[in-house]
């Protein structure tokens, strides 16, 4: 019988997910713990005022509280696996539907802020580049040091009072389904999104104009490239820009768990019923279901960004494929 053979990029793909499988489990393993360990807590959170004995020892027995930590772990990792996520002790809600009526909301805010990082980052930092240290660079740098220092949540306030309170010019609550108009959802998730991109845009300015100013500098490519009387434009976005994402792509990868934090915030602050506002309220009614979900999904989805941003690098660079697979 004829053996197939993986190619080099098949071989790293293989590699990379014999890693998230177990990071995913410790990743849960470890939320597991963090909101189990004390079911005691979780009981006393969810009674308040009203607890009694008999009371709590009810919930303990409907939610299991009475079996073996490691007995009440596998059960759940399985459930988890098979697609039974529980349901919701404060309003009795499966977490799938809960999980289904926000997640829509949150991936087209951490989308869109990705995106406008993204489109104004790249052709900036180009701009930059063909002059360096002139004003426009000297000012742009100034603006990412001040974008990388500033807390999201004080960005955000900043942003109300000034477009919101002062100009109108923009929603700070009032959010807009997108199946109730496009461009509509859009506006009511402009400023959050702003809020969300400026740290990532910063990082990405700085990260990519080192990057592209090392090629320029350094790369006997480079030299060729000039010997024939390309421009520096071309030179840049050519040949330079190709060479130079692998940095930004991994500051992408590193800041996408970032971002999916600050949406936990942002969401909050600007009135957005998302994944981030759920989690919140989840955490301080102790919804034991909705946190584990919620944070072992935030978690895996980080996991596999890291993954792609791997399959990424062997695209534009070949040799990653079995320099990867070969360590």
């Amino acid at each position: 019988m004829r053996q197939m053979k993986l190619s080099g990029l098949q071989r790293l793909i293989i590699r990379r997910l014999t890693h998230v499988i177990p990071v995913g489990i410790g990743v849960s393993f470890i939320t597991f713990a963090a909101v189990n360990l004390f079911p005691s807590t979780t009981i006393d959170g969810l009674l308040g005022g009203n607890y009694t004995k008999a009371g709590a020892q009810h919930l303990m027995a409907e939610f299991n509280f009475n079996q073996p930590f490691f007995v009440r772990y596998f059960h759940w990792l399985l459930n988890f696996l098979t697609g039974h996520w529980g349901t919701s002790y404060l309003n009795n809600l499966s977490v799938t539907t809960i999980l289904s009526e926000r997640i829509q909301v949150t991936v087209e805010l951490a989308l869109f802020a990705f995106i406008l990082s993204i489109a104004f980052a790249v052709p900036l930092t180009i701009a930059c580049v063909m002059r360096p240290r002139g004003v426009l660079d000297r000012l742009t740098t100034a603006f990412t040091m001040l974008g990388l220092a500033t807390p999201q949540f004080v960005l955000g306030l900043l942003l109300i009072i000034v477009f919101s309170v002062h100009l109108r010019l923009l929603p700070s609550a009032n959010f807009v389904p997108i199946s109730q108009g496009f461009f509509e959802s859009l506006r009511s998730l402009l400023l959050p999104a702003i809020t969300l991109s400026v740290a990532p845009f910063s990082g990405y300015v700085r990260v990519l104009r080192a990057d592209l100013l090392d090629q320029l500098q350094a790369e006997d490519y480079i030299m060729s490239a000039r010997s024939h009387g390309l421009s520096r434009s071309a030179i840049v976005i050519n040949h330079a820009l190709r060479n130079s994402v692998f940095g930004t792509i991994t500051v992408i990868a590193v800041n996408f768990s970032t971002l999916l934090g600050g949406v936990v915030a942002i969401e909050q602050i600007f009135s957005i019923p998302g994944m981030g506002q759920e989690l919140l309220g989840a955490i301080i009614g102790h919804d034991v279901p909705v946190v584990l979900v919620f944070d072992t999904l935030i978690a895996v989805t980080v996991v596999l960004v890291s993954l792609a941003a791997d399959l990424i690098y062997a695209v534009l660079d070949p040799r990653i494929r079995y320099e990867r697979v070969d360590h």
